[in-house]
């Protein structure tokens, strides 16, 4: 089993304005792939990577790189992203389904295989079981797909991207979420089958980080400005 991680990032004196107009609905589609990971951060939903790009905000996302993703410079940066992009902690989910014979399986003959095993692991081989049986190959590739988009966003106020790489490539990830899912919901339940997967807990556990981190959902999906309010069929096109 995985090592159990906490995702709490508080970025302490993000400040001042940015210079680039970042109000299309294109942009705000693109925000709410992250959404819930820029509330979580104390960001701005409406902003590219959550934060105006200044100065001391700049130096703030680069140190936040450097220690959660181990990102130095533009050369990590696209290392990162590939990886993201192209494996994922998604190979390794389905890598580990596929070991298991799961697809094997039906719902009750599962649920009489795993039934001696301890909560924990079951909790895991459940988790494996329904998102794969929801979404197949895309399991948890929202929480792949998702972060790369966020970690574009970041790239941008890091100097490691211009505004218009970055949103380019974003534009292009988008697409395929939009065309992999079909709501914003089915989005957002992937992301979570891949925070859960990643963190190793247990999403009906009220004091885990996948239960919490589903409560954020709740709360961006009610804010007044939500990108959730999108149609999720928006035409993604280029506006910058």
């Amino acid at each position: 089993m995985k090592k159990i991680f906490t995702i709490l990032i508080l970025l302490i004196g993000i400040t001042g304005c940015g210079k680039e107009k970042q109000s299309s609905d294109t942009i705000r589609w693109i925000n709410g792939t992250y959404a819930m990971l820029t509330t979580v951060n104390r960001g701005d939903i409406e902003k590219v990577g959550g934060y105006d790009k200044t100065p001391d905000n700049t130096k703030a996302i680069q140190k936040l790189l450097v220690d959660w993703w181990g990102i130095n410079n533009r050369k990590d940066a696209d290392k990162t992203l590939n990886w993201l992009l192209q494996e994922g902690h998604r190979n390794e989910f389905l890598a580990t389904y596929h070991e298991y014979k799961l697809e094997t399986f039906d719902r009750t003959a599962f649920e009489k295989v795993i039934s001696g095993l301890p909560k924990n692991d079951k909790v895991y081989f459940i988790l494996l079981f329904d998102s794969y049986e929801k979404y197949g190959e895309n399991a948890i590739a929202a929480w792949d797909l998702c972060r790369a988009v966020q970690l574009l966003g970041f790239y941008y106020i890091a100097g490691y991207y211009t505004y218009e790489e970055s949103l380019d490539k974003s534009l292009e990830i988008a697409k395929e979420i939009q065309a992999t899912y079909p709501s914003w919901e089915d989005m957002c339940k992937s992301y979570l089958y891949g925070y859960q997967y990643w963190n190793d807990d247990d999403i009906n556990d009220n004091e885990s980080a996948s239960y919490k981190r589903a409560q954020v959902y709740e709360k961006v999906k009610n804010m007044k400005k939500s990108p959730y309010n999108l149609k999720w069929n928006t035409e993604l096109k280029k506006e910058w």
